[in-house]
């Protein structure tokens, strides 16, 4: 018999089994030597309980010239089984030792495993952009207004707008209205599609009348784009200067009333609307729209005079009973650089330390030409980076 003592190794490095070696005898005459005996329950080490796993790892005809005795806590000989009742009388008894006893159909699906598989890298980035794609699609209760907005201009909003649009038609299906709420904005200029003598905001809030008596008319004031969504357009304003030194437009903005009858115009063709405001956050045209943002969204460019135009309007905003509107909103880097690593590091922190969130955008070819921006032509890294923008937006406005 194996002693409990050897080592595993040693069990395996010898192949012929040991005899077990005499034992000294007090008389001379010697005696027939007894047969060795397995050691009882009783008489078992504790440390030897194991020995049944290493002998099957044996050829147990090897060393033991006839079968022994099974160790008391061998497995029982296998039981005949015992007649079930058949499927009229019930289902079997819990006891029965089939795998089918514990399962339930009615019983809900186990919770997915924690265990993280191994994805390629590939894979995982697609599913990244399918679980963007999802939440840009959520929907809506009510109708939803995203203002992008900035008093300095140069910032990057009516490109940031642009691409939004894009992104919530494109990938969310959304088809908002992009409304160029800017006097002096070169919103047509931007788009794909703008037709020569196209309606704009101007024309449209001069005939409310005629949009609240048929509403099929708003239609013709907007352009469709193919990138999936609507335009509303506007006749830039030019700076003229006054006989006293002064600069002011050339011709008058829309009002605040006219400004609210454009949104409920707009409201009747999507349930998501986006505005690209203008530097002057006084304007009628601009406190006119403000009452129906629900989301603002501020591009910036690491300098001092960006940053703080955002901190100046926050701050105007918190003062005029837009406090949630300010404290909710996203800051956006537009074109970020290595060389403004410092500046954004300093400026990051200080709008994290007011609970804003900062996200950025990064330079794209396509838009540094300064024409129409088609989605496609854009860079993927910054179509993925607009997309989670706008995934960001639209699960803050699902909630």
């Amino acid at each position: 018999m194996i002693n409990a003592n050897d080592s595993l190794a040693s069990l395996f490095d010898d192949e012929t089994p040991k005899k077990p070696e005499p034992q000294p005898q007090e008389e001379p005459h010697p005696q027939p030597q007894a047969q060795p005996q397995a050691p009882t329950a009783q008489e078992q080490p504790v440390e030897n309980q194991d020995a049944g796993f290493i002998e099957s790892a044996l050829n147990r005809s090897d060393y033991e010239p006839s079968p022994q005795p099974q160790p008391a806590n061998a497995y029982p000989p296998p039981q005949p089984p015992v007649q079930q009742p058949g499927f009229d009388a019930g289902f079997m008894p819990r006891n029965s030792g089939s795998m089918f006893d514990n399962f339930d159909l009615d019983a809900p699906a186990p919770a997915p495993s924690r265990h993280k598989s191994f994805v390629l890298p590939w894979r995982r980035k697609e599913l990244e952009r399918q679980e963007t794609a999802r939440q840009i699609k959520l929907p809506t209760r009510t109708i939803k207004t995203v203002l992008v907005a900035n008093t300095k201009g140069g910032s990057g909003k009516t490109p940031l707008a642009v691409m939004l649009s894009a992104a919530f038609g494109q990938v969310g299906g959304k088809q908002p209205v992009l409304i160029d709420n800017n006097p002096t904005g070169n919103l047509a200029t931007r788009v794909n599609q703008m037709p020569a003598g196209a309606l704009t905001i101007d024309d449209l809030a001069a005939h409310l009348d005629e949009i609240e008596a048929d509403e099929n008319r708003i239609r013709d004031y907007l352009v469709w784009q193919a990138d999936s969504y609507h335009v509303l357009a506007a006749r830039p304003r030019k700076l003229i200067e006054l006989p006293d030194g002064t600069t002011a437009l050339d011709r008058p903005t829309i009002s605040q009333d006219q400004a609210a009858g454009v949104w409920q115009a707009c409201s009747q063709v999507s349930r998501l609307l986006i505005v690209d405001s203008g530097n002057n956050d006084a304007d009628d045209a601009w406190r006119g729209m403000l009452p129906y943002a629900d989301q603002l969204v501020i591009p910036v460019r690491w300098s001092t005079d960006f940053c703080k135009a955002a901190f100046e309007m926050l701050r105007t905003l918190e003062t005029t009973g837009y406090g949630q509107l300010a404290r909710n909103a996203i800051i956006v880097q537009t074109a970020p650089s290595d060389a403004y690593s410092k500046k954004r590091s300093r400026w990051a922190e200080n709008f994290n330390r007011i609970g804003l969130e900062v996200v950025g955008v990064p330079a794209d070819p396509h838009l540094a030409l300064n024409k129409n921006i088609i989605w496609d032509m854009l860079k993927q890294n910054t179509r993925d980076a607009v997309c989670q923008l706008a995934a960001n937006i639209s699960t803050r406005l699902a909630s």
